[in-house]
């Protein structure tokens, strides 16, 4: 199947809800400049991105475990690159870099908490083909 018709069918999987889950997950935020929800579109007339922390290409889930919300400037120098690689060349300490990969598996685990939460109580009905669990 063609790369870009198989990614765009599995971000259509990646519904409304659980894209406001995770603006809710990163205080509509990026998570690598803090940039928020409102200045993205003031200052890139687009909102924040979610991408894929582990590359589509590289074989990662549409899933709340493999997401960050990221500013359009911090996702394209994410590229495919593991996030380990793009904290490591923000000029963080290693202490710094241990903490933001903490930061984030807190919020996977809210965002995924709360998803199960949700879904649990069938306030939201959830598509079939959509993942909760991280594929990392």
């Amino acid at each position: 199947m063609d790369r870009n018709l198989e990614r765009n069918t599995a971000d259509k999987d990646f519904d409304l809800f659980q894209y406001l889950v995770a603006r809710l997950a990163f205080s509509d935020k990026c998570f690598l400049c803090d940039l928020s929800h409102d200045e993205s579109v003031e200052k890139y007339s687009e909102p924040l991105h979610i991408d894929h922390m582990k590359a589509f290409s590289k074989g990662g889930a549409l899933s709340l475990g493999n997401v960050i919300l990221l500013c359009r400037t911090c996702n394209l120098k994410k590229g495919t690159k593991e996030l380990n690689e793009v904290l490591a060349g923000t000029g963080l300490t290693d202490s710094e870099v241990a903490n933001k990969i903490l930061q984030l598996s807190t919020i996977q685990r809210w965002a995924e908490v709360e998803l199960k939460r949700v879904l649990l109580r069938k306030i939201y009905k959830q598509h079939p083909n959509n993942a909760v669990n991280s594929d990392n």
